[in-house]
């Protein structure tokens, strides 16, 4: 891949209960970028290095669109799922 003249570093607090490595992964490589993920036991880091800075705004679009994604599952209430009516 050609040099990464973009970054970005985004620190996210985590949520209690979540393994956001194990669902979403570690690394991504994509055509113009590459995403790294890290955690420790309060934040989630993302690391995106891009070709472009179109690249970079992508990437990071995407990849808080995941977070999102994860975080609104979360906050489903656990008997949502169960009909009071069976």
């Amino acid at each position: 891949m050609d040099k990464m003249d973009h970054s970005a570093k985004i620190k996210i607090s985590k949520r209690k209960g979540i393994a956001y490595k194990k669902i979403i992964g570690i690394d991504k490589s994509y055509k113009r970028s590459k995403v790294k993920i890290s955690e420790n036991k309060n934040c989630v880091y993302i690391y995106i290095d891009a070709k472009d800075i179109t690249a970079l705004r992508a990437s990071t679009n995407a990849i808080l669109r995941e977070f999102q994604v994860i975080e609104g599952v979360a906050a489903i209430p656990q008997n949502q799922n169960k009909s009071k009516n069976i």
